[in-house]
């Protein structure tokens, strides 16, 4: 599990240094107004782009999991500093997707019933996906049980 914390670790530096390649860049070259049409919604484009790569993690533990926020949070200070403050604040919903990864699967759901839909269902069932993959013991049947719970659970919320 170390690995893989540290190989997504490093895909969220990879971008971290190329933004800060691009802007000093664009810093040269671009009029203010123009700087704003490249770098506006980067963070939404992060966020997205983290989210969508989540099922590409085969296992992580809370290590991995300290790691891909401390890198989100590094993202964050990044972008504050070359756009506007709301273009960082995009990634905390990115944060609090890798933090559900410290639940267990009924917390996971109960945040659902309790705090309603955030992420799709595909996206949560990717988080159930890599927790189940993650535990030492592993259990088909109560994972599949989960699931099923979460597809209820999804339902209901309609």
């Amino acid at each position: 599990a170390k690995c893989c914390a540290v190989t997504m670790v490093s895909s969220v530096r990879h971008p971290l240094f190329t933004i800060i390649s691009v802007h000093v860049c664009f810093c040269r070259s671009l009029l203010p107004g123009n700087y704003e049409i490249v770098f506006g919604d980067i963070g939404s484009f992060l966020s997205f782009v983290l989210i969508k790569e989540l099922p590409a993690i085969k296992k992580v533990n809370d290590l991995g999991v300290m790691r891909m926020c401390r890198s989100i949070f590094a993202l964050q200070q990044t972008l504050r500093t070359i756009s506007r403050p709301s273009c960082a604040n995009v990634l905390d919903v990115a944060m609090q997707y890798y933090e559900l990864l410290n639940l267990q699967p009924e917390q996971v759901l109960e945040g659902i019933v309790i705090s309603g839909k955030v992420f799709t269902e595909d996206e949560y069932k990717a988080v159930l996906d890599l927790i189940e993959a993650s535990q030492t013991v592993q259990s088909a049947a109560s994972h599949q049980a989960v699931l099923k719970q979460l597809v209820e659970v999804f339902h209901e919320l309609v």
